[in-house]
């Protein structure tokens, strides 16, 4: 069973976050911190071998 090529790929994480926050008009600044605070997150989660994996979320 493969994907249909033709489809088009849902939004990427980051992505979702950011039209969220500008449909509830929040500032440019807050945009940019929750961004900023989901990268870390990510990130710290993903390199960190005491935390579980990223595939729990």
């Amino acid at each position: 069973m493969t994907a249909d090529p033709s489809a088009p790929a849902s939004p990427r994480l980051l992505d979702r976050v950011r039209e969220r926050i500008r449909v509830k008009h929040y500032s440019i600044r807050t945009e940019q911190a929750y961004v900023d605070w989901i990268r870390r997150f990510i990130r710290k989660r993903s390199t960190n071998p005491i935390l579980p994996g990223l595939a729990t979320l």
